[in-house]
């Protein structure tokens, strides 16, 4: 079985996301934009925790199932509505189901909508199209 570096390994970039920045209106004028859900596959590649239009802060657990034939690695990543760049959280290489995939710190973003994607890789460097959620953060 090849081995990767999971954070080493380039993923591409998704289209940006139409409409403005939502944490460049006052705070109280922010609205979670339309919850969404794209590429997951019930049984396989899905966020349980959190669901899409969630609000979550400070360090939340995140439930999942990975668990796709000849799993190679995993890795859960963030960005913003419209951004093009993707930051890693973390990452795996043991399948599971119904279980924690990891925790997300979010203490030092600030407020406002964010998307959660499960970025999944088999043992060929094959990528299953990548689950997304949208989430908003909301810390004290």
């Amino acid at each position: 079985t090849p081995t990767l570096d999971v954070l080493a390994t380039s993923t591409a970039t998704l289209p940006a996301l139409s409409g403005g920045t939502p944490t460049s209106l006052p705070e109280d004028q922010r609205t979670l934009q339309a919850p969404t859900t794209e590429g997951c596959t019930a049984g396989q590649i899905e966020w349980l925790s959190p669901q899409a239009g969630d609000t979550i802060s400070e360090t939340f657990e995140l439930k999942g199932t990975v668990n796709v034939p000849n799993l190679g690695f995993y890795k859960y990543e963030f960005s913003q509505p419209g951004g093009d760049t993707w930051t890693t959280i973390a990452a795996g290489n043991s399948p599971l189901v119904n279980g924690t995939i990891g925790y997300w710190n979010t203490t030092q973003l600030p407020t406002g909508d964010y998307l959660l994607r499960l970025v999944v890789v088999d043992n060929q460097n094959g990528f299953f199209p990548a689950c997304i959620v949208s989430v908003r953060i909301a810390n004290p």
